[in-house]
Formats: structure tokens, C-alpha cells, sequence
């Protein structure tokens, strides 16, 4: 064998293998598989943890306690995309997801970023974590809700359906989720196999809220139903006016849900009877929050509002600098609101009184999170924040 022939082979032989490498990257990209390589005590189970969209199948967005301002910044870090909902906490890690599809985790304390990569094509609300297993749904792609075990490195099963919108809701042995065409899809945990499926005709953007045996959900046209959770048949209908792009809230008594013709209604939750109706001079598009007896939500007419939840009666109403389409957080004493118009404001949940506002650069994408005694958060197209106490002695984070 002459050496232009060995040189050739080697070349050929080159070639091959980079090609066999980048197909084995694209793979590895476009199937979903993220390696997280995370201890397993950096994952233990604890009573504080953020596993769900909006902190539980209520989806109301509270917290009983509050980080005191002012505040100072621990950590930033940038991250591309936009991201879909808010970071989620479990342990010691942060998980951030994009409208891309992709799937970062963070060390909770440093901000480090410890990897990430495209979990599944295309997401529009955040994942559900559980028992160190992430399920999630896509709106892009053949294979739309996935299955991952962050301990094993393992893609556990994959569902091919229809472009999926809403966050997955776990239920006793069922994944429940929907999406396009109002379809809504009920699997089973251990395999995804199909267990039962409900068509509302109209597609479903917001996230699904579920109770003892029951998924609540409305459609974009406005229709709101509640579903039997083992069987998928409804239990009752509503119509509401249209538009609907956020999920419904749970509260006490009534299920909460606004629409882009301005009108925020509460429905009661056995019945599906419109209790009340409050008309706001604006569209609403953003979620709404729920605590003790108060439900908080925002419209494009730059305002927030705190109703009381039993009969609407308006108890405040703050005005911003520009929309507010992202989901407030209830805490103890406080709310917490990430605007548009770059502002993080403080007030009091009560009264609706300004505590504190500090100035970021950038909207704010996410709604903000408070765990381990700090606040979590995303600017738009932007970064990550983490937000604790400032002590007096810092000039840091001053409104």
C-alpha cells in the first residue's frame, strides 16, 4: 500500500468519523437527550420546592413567606431565548426553559451554569418536575410530550400528538396535557400510552389547573370546562367572552380566568355558574394569582388589580408604566410584580401600596419565584436574576 493510498484512507477514515460525530450531535440535540449529571443530593425532596408552573396545580402563584427589601443583586447570568413561564427550583438547582426548547439548570447558590441542551423542539409553557423525572410538552416537532429521568440520563418515552401548549399535569398514574384543535391528552406515567383524550374544537394556549379529580381548562374562543380526570368526560361547560390566552386559577370557592375583551370572571368550581364578573378597561393576558381570599391579576391598560375573591368587589388597583401580562406573586405580607416598563415593584398585598420598586434592564419575561429565602427571575431575552436582602451597609438595588 503506497503512502498517497494510506493518506487517502486516513482522509476517508476522517471524514467518516466527523460525520458520524455530527450526526451523533445533531441526535443528541434534536431527541431530547440533555445530560444533567446532577448528585443525587442536589435533588433531594424537600417542603420547599418550585416542581410546577406557577407553584401548584391551583396555579395560584403564592408563597407564605417574603424576602424584605431592598435588595441587592447576588448573581446574573445571561441565557439566550426567550423563556417560557418562570425558573423552576428543586434542591440545589434552578431550571430555566425556552420557547426553543431548550432545557438549562443552574447551581441554585453561584448562578453557574451546569448544562443544558434541547430537551424536545419547541415549548411554550414551562415542564412539570417530579420524583427527579421532568415531562414535558412541545408545540413544534413530531414528538411532543417526553418523558426524562434526571437521575438516570434517560429519555424514559416520547408521544407523538398534536402541538402541545399547556404545562403536563400529573395525576395519581396519568400525564395530562393539551394543546391545538382544544385537544386535550390524558397518558399513562409509566409508558405514555394513551389513556383517554377530550376535543374542545379551539385551541388551548394557557396552562391546565387541576384539584382532587378534576382538570380545568379554557380554550381560546372562551370556553371553559371541567374535565373528570379519569375519563376525560366533562363535568361541565361554560362560555365565557372570548379571548382566553391564560389558564384558569383556582381559588377557594371559584375558578378565575380573564379574557382580552377586559372582563375577568369567576366561575364556581362544582357548577361551572358564573358567580361574578369584573370589567377592567383593558385586555388581559396574563395569569392570575390567588391568596387568602384575594385574586391578583394585571391588564394591558398598564394596571393590577386585587379583587375579593368571594364577590369582586375591587379592594386596589396599582398603575404601572406599561402592560402587565406576567402572573403576580402572592407572599406573606407582600406582592411581588416583575412589569413590563423594566420595574420590579414591592407593595402592599393589603392595600396596594408601593414598598419598593428597583429598576432592571430589560421587561421582565418571567414572573418572579421566592425560595430558600431569595427571589428568582428572567428578563426578557436577557438573564437570570437572584435577588436576597441588601444589609444597610450596600448601596446596591436602591428604588
Amino acid at each position: 500500500m503506497n503512502r498517497v493510498y494510506r493518506h487517502r484512507i486516513k482522509r476517508k477514515k476522517r471524514a467518516l468519523w466527523l460525520l458520524l460525530t455530527t450526526i451523533a450531535l445533531v441526535w443528541l440535540a434534536c431527541g431530547g437527550l440533555v445530560k444533567l449529571q446532577l448528585p443525587a443530593e442536589a435533588l433531594a425532596p424537600e417542603a420547599e420546592k418550585w416542581e410546577v408552573p406557577y407553584g401548584n396545580l391551583a396555579r395560584q402563584h403564592h408563597v407564605n413567606r417574603d424576602v424584605l427589601p431592598p435588595y441587592r443583586v447576588v448573581w446574573e447570568r445571561r441565557y439566550r431565548s426567550v423563556v417560557t413561564d418562570h425558573p423552576l427550583a428543586v434542591g440545589d438547582v434552578l431550571f430555566l426553559t425556552t420557547q426553543s426548547g431548550m432545557l438549562a439548570y443552574f447551581d441554585l447558590n453561584k448562578g453557574e451554569l451546569m448544562g443544558d441542551g434541547h430537551f424536545i423542539p419547541g415549548m411554550s409553557h414551562g415542564p412539570t418536575i417530579h420524583n427527579q423525572t421532568i415531562y414535558v410538552s412541545g408545540n413544534l416537532g413530531d414528538y411532543t410530550l417526553a418523558a426524562f429521568n434526571m437521575k438516570t440520563v434517560q429519555v424514559l418515552w416520547k408521544v407523538r400528538y398534536s402541538h402541545l401548549n399547556s404545562s403536563p399535569v400529573l395525576w395519581k398514574d396519568w400525564v395530562i396535557t393539551a394543546g391545538d384543535s382544544g385537544k386535550v391528552l390524558c397518558v399513562r406515567v409509566k409508558d405514555g400510552q394513551k389513556s383517554w383524550e377530550y376535543l374542545t374544537g379551539e385551541d388551548i394556549y394557557g396552562n391546565l389547573a387541576a384539584d382532587s379529580g378534576h382538570i380545568y381548562l379554557a380554550d381560546v374562543r372562551g370556553r371553559v370546562v371541567c374535565l373528570d380526570a379519569r375519563d376525560g368526560k366533562p363535568v361541565w361547560q361554560q362560555q365565557v367572552q372570548e379571548n382566553v390566552y391564560a389558564g384558569p386559577t383556582l381559588g377557594d370557592r371559584y375558578l378565575f380566568v380573564g379574557t382580552t375583551a377586559g372582563i375577568f370572571y369567576a366561575l364556581n368550581r362544582r357548577t361551572g355558574k358564573i358567580e361574578w364578573q369584573f370589567r377592567t378597561r383593558g385586555s388581559i393576558y396574563g395569569h392570575a394569582s390567588f391568596g387568602d381570599g384575594v385574586v391578583y391579576f394585571g391588564n394591558d391598560a398598564h394596571n393590577l388589580f386585587a379583587l375579593r375573591a368571594l364577590d369582586g368587589s375591587l379592594l386596589w388597583k396599582f398603575r404601572t408604566k406599561s402592560i402587565v401580562n406576567t402572573a403576580p406573586l402572592v407572599g406573606d405580607q407582600f406582592l411581588y410584580l416583575g412589569g413590563w416598563d423594566n420595574n420590579f415593584y414591592v407593595l402592599d398585598r393589603f392595600t396596594g401600596d408601593l414598598i419598593y420598586r428597583q429598576e432592571f434592564p430589560r421587561p421582565f419575561k418571567s414572573s418572579p419565584i421566592i425560595y430558600r429565602g431569595r427571589i428568582y427571575f428572567h428578563l426578557a431575552n436577557y438573564k437570570l436574576y437572584c435577588l436576597e436582602t441588601r444589609s444597610e451597609q450596600s448601596g446596591e438595588g436602591k428604588p
